[in-house]
């Protein structure tokens, strides 16, 4: 029992670790399983000047909630995001992004803010950052 408690913790903290969610959009009332929340990177992606890392934006949405939900990236000067705007369809439940920093951005920690706009019902944001690093 000893040795299985410290794996099954640090299993939890990773699968916890790895994406933060919005506040509720759609009908986001308490209990209400027409609403959705955006998973978004939990800690920051780290990507050197010049370079590429691919990110996963998820939608979790309630039992109830199958509207259309499109996303849209609001990105920093010097990142730009392939796909910068999609659409969370019925069953689609990821969508992998890639973020390309140009040689020349600014070092440092930046938002994204991931904007999340229902067919019907209330849009939700979330944010996470992208930490530049200059090209060694």
């Amino acid at each position: 029992m000893r040795r299985v408690l410290p794996v099954l913790l640090i299993g939890m903290l990773t699968a916890v670790g790895c994406q933060k969610s919005s506040p509720q959009g759609g009908a986001p009332a308490a209990g209400s399983k027409e609403a959705f929340t955006i998973q978004v990177p939990a800690t920051a992606v780290s990507v050197k000047q010049g370079d590429t890392d691919q990110v996963s934006i998820g939608i979790k949405r309630g039992g109830d909630f199958s509207n259309d939900v499109k996303v849209e990236l609001m990105l920093p000067p010097g990142v730009t995001a392939t796909p910068a705007s999609f659409t969370f369809q019925g069953g689609t439940a990821d969508q992998k992004v890639t973020l390309a920093v140009s040689a020349d951005a600014a070092p440092g920690t930046h938002v994204v803010k991931v904007n999340a706009m229902p067919t019907a019902g209330q849009a939700t944001s979330a944010q996470f950052d992208v930490s530049v690093k200059a090209k060694s």
